[in-house]
């Protein structure tokens, strides 16, 4: 239907995908935040800032399905303003705005969103290259599989390297990879720059276990000690408990192996604190200062004189105690109410324990229905207060009444639940 006689300019589906690009709040929260001004709550918007190099304009265009605005600011003269006027500081709050006035009283409408579309047949179109991840035994030349039993290598990442034009065909950059890419006459020149930079690269950080090494053709994983059945078989014997209330501890280990074993590991919260000999008792003990609670994990490792791995562990809970986290919800406040736009709303919490606080839940339930559900869970300990946890609540559930509230988990297994608010969404 063309009643307007407007022109067709772009497909469709091109503008749908960019549509879905620049309606994605969640993807532009890192720069400007969830609650910028190119969002409009619950209602779906798409948006798009414009600065002038030299602040000399600021842009804001946006759009719903039924409804497109934009915002220029700057001066008559064309004279510059102030350094630092981004579009997104000085249209974008005039055009949320008008946005927000003009569609008050309209339903909620929703964009068409785009038709999936095939994945391009190489990674490099999608911003990746071809890895392998193993343990690399740098004197034989050998990768391990990293699941390998094998005590031999360091773990290391390597990754195919070259130009695009080994990867890209450049007559049909989305067809498959060329089968001879040495026929383009500027293939060799290309991949001359490239081997260059790889051998330079790896120079500088050839003593860097977390760089990945950069190589022109994948090298082969290897395993020879695949079969479980000829690993060692390694049980704690002592102690045998999960809590630990005493300190220093006893630790008793039990092998079975059909290969002669070269050594035993004990490694405690990450830290090994013993090693025997094949011959040795495989004992070793550990302590823990006064006053620690929380979750520690000790790992035993049987390693055989050809290098295959036996291993066994187990977490213990150390000084557990029945005292409940304390845990409080702030907001959204009791008998709060809140509309579509109020969307996304900052759920704060305080939650502390002797223990430490393991992760927080904050959850919400529609008064009157079944089921609960989940805003989001945290372990992270926002800068705003102490002992604070945060997560937005992105999107409106929908009118009605809901009750709010938190559970907090302390680091021994014991949890809590915040007092509930009622909340209105209109």
């Amino acid at each position: 239907n063309n009643e307007s006689g407007g022109e067709q300019v772009i497909p469709a589906e091109l503008a749908r995908l960019v549509t879905s690009v620049i309606s994605d709040n969640n993807a532009r929260a890192p720069v400007f935040g969830t609650r910028s001004p190119l969002q409009l709550g619950s209602r779906p918007v798409a948006a798009k800032t414009g600065t002038a190099q030299d602040f000399r304009d600021g842009w804001t265009m946006g759009y719903t399905p039924s409804l497109a605005a934009g915002v220029w600011v700057g001066n008559n003269d064309n004279s510059p303003m102030e350094k630092g006027a981004d579009g997104v500081y000085t249209a974008a709050p005039i055009w949320n705005a008008f946005m927000r006035e003009a569609l008050s009283g309209t339903p909620i409408e929703q964009f068409v969103r785009p038709q999936p579309d095939d994945p391009p047949p190489h990674g490099i179109l999608r911003g990746q290259l071809p890895e392998i991840k193993g343990k690399w035994d740098k004197e034989a030349g050998i990768i391990y599989t990293a699941d390998c039993p094998v005590a031999l290598g360091e773990p290391k990442t390597f990754k195919e390297l070259h130009s695009t034009l080994f990867y890209v065909a450049r007559d049909h950059p989305g067809g498959s990879p060329p089968s001879d890419p040495q026929n383009d006459p500027q293939f060799s020149r290309w991949e001359a720059g490239v081997a260059a930079w790889r051998t330079k690269h790896n120079e500088e950080h050839k003593n860097d276990p977390n760089e990945p090494q950069y190589v022109d053709s994948l090298p082969t994983l290897t395993c020879d000690a695949a079969d479980g059945a000829s690993l060692p078989k390694v049980r704690i014997a002592e102690p045998n408990t999960t809590v630990l209330t005493e300190s220093p501890v006893i630790v008793k280990a039990e092998v079975e192996s059909d290969e002669k074993i070269k050594e035993v590991r004990f490694i405690f919260d990450g830290n090994e604190i013993a090693r025997r000999q094949g011959d040795q008792p495989y004992e070793a003990s550990f302590s823990f200062a006064d006053g620690t609670i929380g979750r520690k994990t000790l790992l035993i490792l049987a390693i055989t004189e050809n290098n295959l791995i036996g291993r066994a562990h187990r977490t213990f809970i150390i000084n557990p105690d029945d005292t409940r986290p304390a845990v409080t919800l702030h907001t959204p406040t009791n008998n709060q109410k809140a509309g579509p736009d109020s969307f996304p709303i900052t759920v704060k919490v305080t939650a502390q324990d002797a223990s430490g606080i393991e992760y927080v839940d904050l959850l919400y339930q529609k008064n009157g229905a079944d089921g609960t559900h989940r805003i989001g869970r945290t372990s992270d300990v926002a800068p705003t207060a102490a002992n604070r946890y945060e997560v937005a609540w992105g999107d409106s559930p929908g009118p009605g009444e809901y009750s709010v509230y938190a559970v907090a988990y302390d680091k021994t297994g014991n949890s809590a639940e915040s007092a509930r608010h009622t909340v209105t969404i209109e």
